[in-house]
């Protein structure tokens, strides 16, 4: 942040000059044992719509992305498993901001039929992350995020 022209450093805790910083689960000064690292790779075909996974809410540091370009594209939907935010209806859509679960990600393609999403969080109700078939074979699809621990996913 800059102040009378001169730039300062601003800590997670909003105070001027402080180096606190969010720990991996996002936790301002936190130690890292509020969340758990979810890494995966989801390597199965199918046809049309195939779940992948429910990334749970309070989630934050999600990341999604195709290992390598296909005609295949993600989607993300709502707990209902009607209502999508990306990718409904067996279309793709361009490059833009999402205002999905109650936070803000970017769905963008770093090259021609390469999809990625990422989402800040934390997540305010469960996401559906799928894959819509084309023909293609899967390339495979890695997703990562951090899931809050929580007496409701106490097994973490």
């Amino acid at each position: 942040m800059c102040v009378a022209g001169e730039c300062r450093v601003v800590g997670c805790d909003w105070v001027q000059g402080s180096d606190a910083v969010d720990d991996r689960c996002g936790v301002c000064q936190g130690n890292g044992t509020e969340c758990i690292i979810v890494e995966e790779i989801f390597k199965e075909t199918g046809a049309n719509y195939v779940k992948i996974t429910t990334i749970p809410a309070g989630s934050t540091k999600i990341s999604i992305e195709e290992m390598k370009p296909s005609a295949n594209t993600l989607a993300l939907g709502a707990e209902d498993g009607m209502t999508f935010y990306l990718n409904g209806n067996y279309t793709e859509d361009s490059d833009r901001e999402l205002h999905v679960a109650g936070t803000v990600g970017y769905y963008f393609h770093p090259e021609d039929n390469l999809e990625k999403i990422i989402i800040a969080g934390p997540t305010t109700s469960n996401l559906l992350l799928y894959t819509s078939f084309f023909g293609d074979p899967n390339p495979g699809i890695t997703y990562k995020y951090a899931a809050q621990c929580n007496k409701q996913n106490s097994d973490y």
